[in-house]
């Protein structure tokens, strides 16, 4: 009776500090692609404003480019930081609850 409870407790809490890293696991996932993305977009950007040098793009535009291209690693540095941080604290509330189930 209270040993099969113990078990099923057991069952469940491992289920869901799995379902936690598999969420932890897309998100990262998901935040590389977007990274990729914003990297190749304003890498394509900023070459073609290169190239077109104020002809079509326009002197504005161009300096959009640029300044965007300038800004990116500050942005994306700020992002990957955010994010980090909350997988941070969400691994060592899991890595809390394995210690708390080890000792029970």
């Amino acid at each position: 009776g209270n040993q099969y409870q113990q078990q099923q407790e057991s069952a469940q809490h491992l289920q869901t500090i799995l379902s936690e890293l598999n969420t932890i696991s897309s998100e990262v996932r998901r935040a590389s692609k977007i990274l990729q993305e914003k990297i190749t977009s304003v890498t394509k950007r900023f070459r073609a404003s290169q190239q077109e040098i104020a002809t079509s793009y326009g002197e504005g535009s161009r300096n959009k480019a640029q300044e965007a291209f300038m800004c990116f690693p500050w942005h994306s540095r700020r992002y990957l930081f955010l994010l980090a941080s909350a997988w941070n604290d969400r691994l060592s509330t899991i890595g809390q609850a394995l210690v708390a189930r080890k000792k029970l």
